[in-house]
């Protein structure tokens, strides 16, 4: 993800189209901060659930002296939006399930389970957005989602969406972009995709 911000999101997305990016589950604001440095032309936006991680972002904003440009949302995935949209839609939600988590080496219990454990496989908050992402896109908006080694699982899910995967120089994997008539195009198997994970889980 950091080799595709450094690169101001080329060659996939013009940078200076982009006027109005949404980091989604923001965590400590790393992401969003990192956009609005490489795109001066950019309004930004942070968002999360968590209270704790709104004011570490915002301590990070004020720390690089970003406040014209950055603001602040709490925000569960879209509800604390209305009319806004955006140029570009960013995430790197959590991912992991629940058995997965125990499964981690404890270093990373250390960690705040929020941001890391998702229900439904670890992909349900990935599908829900999915399924929310392109009615806060602009027309020719982009959704760029990371979901890590959960890659295999949600193309299994999704077998009919053409994923668009990025590949980076220096390692890394499970990152996707979809267009928003791409998002459009595929609504139903990614809701079909989240009643499969559910389920699953009620068998």
């Amino acid at each position: 993800m950091a080799e595709l911000i450094l690169d101001g999101f080329e060659p996939w997305i013009k940078p200076e189209s982009i006027h109005h990016l949404l980091d989604l589950g923001t965590g400590s604001g790393c992401i969003g901060i990192a956009c609005a440095k490489v795109l001066p032309q950019a309004q930004v936006c942070l968002s999360d659930v968590s209270e704790p991680a709104l004011a570490l972002a915002r301590s990070n904003i004020e720390m690089h002296q970003l406040q014209a440009r950055v603001q602040l949302i709490q925000s569960d995935l879209f509800s604390g939006f209305d009319q806004q949209r955006f140029d570009v839609i960013i995430s790197n939600p959590p991912y992991v399930s629940e058995q997965e988590w125990r499964e981690l080496p404890k270093e990373y219990h250390r960690e705040p389970k929020l941001g890391l454990t998702a229900p439904h496989y670890g992909l349900g908050l990935v599908l829900n957005l999915l399924i929310q992402a392109p009615y806060y896109l602009n027309d020719n908006g982009h959704l760029i989602v990371e979901v890590g080694y959960s890659d295999a699982t949600l193309m299994a899910l999704c077998p009919s969406v053409d994923f668009t995967w990025l590949e980076f120089e220096y390692g890394g994997q499970g990152v996707f972009l979809l267009s928003k008539q791409e998002c459009l195009q595929h609504v139903h198997a990614f809701e079909k995709a989240l009643e499969t994970t559910i389920g699953f889980l009620e068998h």
